[in-house]
């Protein structure tokens, strides 16, 4: 699972992407996000049980997904879609990269280096 999201969503150095209270004390938003998994999966079952349309079980997803986007989003931060990284190399020489997405970071510095594809 962890492959798929780095293939579709990329990397970023966590310089560019600071930790939060949320990610690093995670107790409160996993309680939350548990709590409305098990909502929305009770909507679903009900909603389910009528034998809906297809298009009517697809939109009531994507709306509980977009809620959920949202708490994480409040939680966690949202990533930008461009970032610059600097940083200087073991020779004490600055470099600058960027602006760069997130996938091309990962295909572009990362893989070269450490390829997620071959390691899982």
């Amino acid at each position: 699972m962890s492959l798929n999201l780095v293939l579709r969503y990329g990397l970023m150095p966590k310089k560019n992407f600071a930790e939060s209270f949320s990610s690093e004390s995670s107790a409160k938003m996993n309680m939350i996000l548990g709590s409305k998994l098990r909502e929305y999966s009770y909507i679903i079952r009900n909603v389910m049980a009528k034998n809906p349309s297809k298009d009517v079980v697809q939109q009531l997803i994507q709306d509980q997904m977009t809620e959920i986007y949202r708490i994480l989003a409040i939680c966690l931060g949202v990533p930008k879609d461009e970032f610059v990284w600097e940083y200087y190399d073991k020779n004490k020489v600055y470099h600058k990269v960027g602006p760069i997405t997130p996938v091309k970071f990962y295909n572009e510095l990362v893989k070269p280096v450490f390829d997620m594809e071959n390691k899982v």
